[in-house]
C-alpha cells in the first residue's frame, strides 16, 4: 500500500502533526517527502472528464454463470480472515515502535492498547491533540493498528526554502507531501 498526504495548513506550524493509522510498522526507508508538483500532476490527471463514445462492440459478451458464482464464493471466503483476529497478549499501553526524521517531519510510530492513554501520551509529548481524540483513535486500536505520527519540525521547514519561511510568518504552510509505503496482508486505508 502506498499512501500520499499533502497538507495545506493554516495556523501555527509547531502545533501541526499528522496521525495516520497503519496496519504494520513502516520502515524509515518507506516514508519519504515528495515535491508538491507530484500531487499537482495527480490532481490534473484525475480531474473529471466528459467522454462520449458511440462505438458498439462487434463481439457481444457471453455470460458464464458458473464463473460469477465462483467469484462471489472466493470473495466471501477471503474476507472472513479479517473479521476474526487471534487474541493478542496485552503489551504496554503505549509503545514507541520507531522514530526518525524525514524532510520537515519528525516521525514517530506508535503502538497502543488504550486510546485514552495514547491521547494522554501525545499531549505529554507536546502534540496538539483535540479533546475527545481517544474516541476517534479507539476503533483503530481495537483493529490492532499502529500510528504513524508526523510532526512538523519548524526549523527544518523554514530552512527548506525562502517561500516556506515566508509562509510560516504568514501562518499558512503548504507542507511537502508525505509518502508512506508498507506491505501488509490486510488492505486497509486510514
Amino acid at each position: 500500500t502506498v499512501l500520499t498526504f499533502q497538507s495545506d495548513y493554516r495556523g501555527p506550524a509547531q502545533g501541526f502533526a499528522l496521525i495516520v493509522p497503519v496496519p504494520v510498522v513502516p520502515n524509515p526507508s518507506d516514508v519519504h517527502p515528495l515535491h508538491s508538483s507530484v500531487v499537482d500532476m495527480v490532481e490534473r490527471a484525475a480531474e473529471p472528464q466528459l467522454v462520449e463514445l458511440w462505438e458498439q462492440s462487434p463481439c457481444p459478451a457471453t455470460r458464464d454463470p458458473g464463473a460469477e458464482e465462483a467469484a462471489v464464493l472466493s470473495s466471501a471466503t477471503s474476507t472472513q480472515g479479517f473479521a476474526a483476529g487471534a487474541p493478542r497478549p496485552e503489551p504496554a499501553s503505549v509503545r514507541v515502535e520507531g522514530e526518525f526524521q524525514v524532510g520537515e517531519y519528525d516521525v514517530v510510530v506508535l503502538g497502543a492498547s488504550d486510546s485514552r492513554e495514547l491521547e494522554t501520551w501525545l499531549r505529554e509529548q507536546d502534540y496538539a491533540v483535540p479533546e475527545g481524540a481517544a474516541e476517534a483513535l479507539r476503533p483503530y486500536i481495537e483493529e490492532g493498528m499502529n500510528f504513524l505520527v508526523a510532526k512538523v519540525a519548524v526549523t527544518r521547514l523554514a530552512a527548506l526554502s525562502p517561500a516556506h519561511d515566508a509562509s510560516l510568518r504568514e501562518g499558512r504552510v503548504k507542507l511537502s507531501p508525505l509518502r508512506v509505503h508498507y506491505d501488509s496482508e490486510r488492505f486497509v486505508l486510514p
